[in-house]
C-alpha cells in the first residue's frame, strides 16, 4: 500500500493505491489501475505498508496503517493471514523519475524446537507432543519513531488476556516423530519474553496436558530478527 503523503497534506486526499510485486521479472503493477503521481517536482514524501491485503481477492484489509497493524490471532501458512508487518519511506523529486522503496521488518520471528526424547511428566514417558502456541507481547501494534529515527513497537489499545498472556494459534507444526521433535513458527511482537511456548504433550497410559516453556533468563526480540 502506497501513499503520498506530500499529496495529502497539500490537496486534502489521500492519494494511495496497492502495488503486487512480480518476482519473475521484478515489477509492481498497480490494482485497479490506481496510480501514484508526484505533487509538482519538488520532493515528495512516500509512505509504504506491506501487506495490504490478504491473499484471495485482493480485500484491502481493515485498519491498515502505516504505523499500526494487528498481528494475526491465528497464523497458517497456507491461510490467509499474512502477519509480516513491514514498512518502508522514500523522500523523491519527480526528476529522478524512480521511487526505491527499502523496506524494513517490523516484527520478529519465533521457532520452537520441543524435544521430548527421553523426557518424562509426572513419572510418565512423554510418547507425542506438538507446539501450538507461542506468546506475543501484543497484538495491536504502533510504531512510534523517536527524534533520532528509532522505532519502538506498542501496544496501541487494550488487547485480550488470558490466564496465561497473549499468544498465536499456529496450526502448521511440523514433527519429527521419529527423532522425537515438535517445532512450530510464528511471527511475534516485538519486546521482552519470560514465557515463549505453549506444548501439548501425550504421555503413557494415554494421559495428555498442556505446558508453557519458560525461559529461565529471560530473552528480549528485535525487530526484524529470527529467532
Amino acid at each position: 500500500l502506497l501513499t503520498n503523503l506530500t499529496q495529502r497534506e497539500n490537496v486534502g486526499y489521500d492519494y494511495e493505491a496497492m502495488y503486487e510485486y512480480d518476482s519473475s521479472n521484478s515489477t509492481w503493477t498497480a490494482q485497479d489501475n490506481a496510480k501514484i503521481m508526484w505533487y509538482g517536482s519538488r520532493e515528495n514524501v512516500f509512505q509504504a505498508t506491506y501487506p495490504c491485503y490478504i491473499k484471495s481477492g485482493y480485500t484491502k484489509l481493515e485498519n491498515i496503517e502505516f504505523n499500526k497493524f494487528m498481528i494475526p490471532g491465528y497464523q497458517n501458512e497456507n491461510s490467509d493471514s499474512i502477519p509480516d508487518w513491514m514498512r518502508a519511506t522514500a523522500n523523491v523529486a519527480r526528476s529522478n523519475g524512480a521511487l526505491n522503496l527499502n523496506f524494513e521488518h517490523m516484527l520478529s520471528k519465533v521457532t520452537v524446537e520441543f524435544d521430548y526424547n527421553n523426557i518424562t511428566l509426572d513419572d510418565k514417558v512423554v510418547t507425542d507432543a506438538s507446539v501450538s502456541k507461542i506468546f506475543t507481547r501484543v497484538q495491536y501494534c504502533e510504531a512510534v519513531t523517536d527524534a533520532d529515527g528509532k522505532v519502538t513497537i506498542n501496544p496501541y489499545q487494550n488487547t485480550y488476556y488470558n490466564t496465561d498472556g497473549l499468544y498465536v494459534w499456529t496450526t502448521a507444526q511440523s514433527d519429527d516423530t521419529n527423532n522425537k521433535k515438535a517445532y512450530t513458527t510464528a511471527i511475534v511482537a516485538p519486546g521482552a519474553y519470560s514465557k515463549i511456548a505453549k506444548v501439548s504433550v501425550s504421555c503413557e497410559g494415554g494421559s495428555e496436558e498442556e505446558i508453557v516453556l519458560s525461559l529461565p533468563n529471560g530473552i528480549t526480540l528485535e525487530a526484524g530478527k529470527h529467532y
